[in-house]
């Protein structure tokens, strides 16, 4: 059983990989001007870390972490097997904290369902995590004196327990789960603890 299913994946690498290779030298064009729209993606990313560490206001900021989180769902969407690093909930609650609720919901809508609708890859797993999200962001602004990293932990925490139980119910894989949301739990718990205070101070 394990044998059929290693084999199926390495067949599907391949037919992925001969796609891939195809697409290239079928459409040249549509390969070049893909890349030279990335390309000025990429100087907007720049333009625009530039003008959050030097003006700091709130829209050159949230545009900045909108734009790292978006690039950072389009490429884990690329991938061959779902991934979701999560990073989008930590600075979705720090733009909320900083600048407002209407920040915040913008760099969490923009960065999750743009790239998802993008690659074809909108589930359900995305708006169960939008919605807690959403949620998350509103609780956050209701107590604007808690201190942001200790909310922040428990908001991570309560969330992975929330998607344990309805990932369950929905009859998800145990090890898709585990993988999935332990990734998101893990990336968000080491941005609240590493960097939560840090951004807070500095902006």
């Amino acid at each position: 059983k394990y044998l059929i299913k290693i084999k199926l994946f390495f067949y599907l690498m391949k037919e992925l990989e001969q796609q891939r290779l195809k697409d290239k030298i079928t459409d040249p064009k549509k390969e070049k001007a893909k890349k030279k729209i990335m390309y000025y993606f990429y100087a907007l990313i720049f333009l625009t870390f530039f003008l959050s560490i030097t003006i700091k206001d709130a829209i050159t900021v949230t545009l900045f972490l909108t734009f790292v989180c978006s690039t950072i769902n389009y490429y884990t969407n690329l991938l061959f097997f779902r991934l979701d690093v999560g990073q989008d909930f930590f600075f979705s609650l720090l733009v909320t904290r900083l600048f407002g609720v209407p920040y915040g919901l913008f760099l969490l809508l923009t960065s999750e369902l743009v790239p998802d609708i993008y690659t074809a890859r909108l589930d359900k797993d995305t708006i169960i995590s939008i919605i807690y999200s959403v949620i998350a962001i509103i609780v956050l602004s209701r107590f604007p004196e808690a201190n942001f990293v200790i909310l922040g932990v428990i908001l991570v925490v309560i969330k992975l327990i929330i998607g344990i139980i309805l990932f369950f119910t929905m009859g998800i894989d145990i090890r898709e789960i585990l993988f999935e949301w332990g990734i998101n739990f893990l990336t968000n718990m080491f941005l609240f603890l590493s960097f939560g205070s840090f951004f807070l101070n500095f902006y």
